[in-house]
């Protein structure tokens, strides 16, 4: 058939990955370093972003959390609708600009997402942090939102008076 030619071995979540860090604001404390996976809705936000298309960027980064320390199965089907259905969660908008690095016979092949927790809003203090999504807001409406990567861990519990620092990088690289 003539569109097997345009099949590709280039495979997410191999080629393209993502690693998620968490500190502790006060302490500095590394509390998460942990790989994610891409969904199927990131697969295609970032084929609609090579093609220039509005609404592919990341904005926001979904925290997940609950009172039990329950930890929600994740999976490349995911959708926003699984962080939302499962737990409380907080929707919060990148604190900068995404930055760059690279690595060896890259330009820029690296990406950053960073968001800080600080404070009682929008998680109180004692909540137990179990997921994170690192999503592209289509409209104001949350249901809208398109989830690009997601990741679930053992319970982190807030701290209001320490806060927290959400890093969340993403590797591009050839096969």
């Amino acid at each position: 058939m003539i569109m097997d030619q345009f099949k590709s071995v280039y495979t997410l979540n191999k080629d393209a990955s993502g690693h998620v860090r968490i500190w502790n604001l006060n302490s500095k404390e590394l509390l998460l370093n942990q790989a994610n996976i891409i969904t199927y809705q990131g697969a295609s936000i970032a084929a609609k972003a090579l093609s220039g298309l509005p609404n592919t960027s990341i904005s926001h980064i979904y925290v997940g959390y609950n009172t039990t320390g329950t930890v929600p199965t994740v999976s490349v089907g995911d959708t926003v609708s699984t962080i939302t259905g499962l737990n409380s969660y907080a929707r919060i908008p990148l604190s900068f600009t995404p930055s760059f690095a690279n690595e060896t016979n890259y330009s820029s092949n690296l990406v950053y997402f960073t968001v800080y927790i600080t404070g009682s809003t929008p998680i109180t203090d004692g909540k137990k942090i179990v997921e994170l999504g690192l999503v592209s807001a289509q409209d104001g409406n949350p249901s809208d939102d398109l989830l690009f990567s997601h990741i679930s861990f053992s319970p982190i519990i807030y701290q209001a008076a320490y806060g927290l620092a959400v890093t969340w990088g993403l590797t591009f690289r050839s096969a």
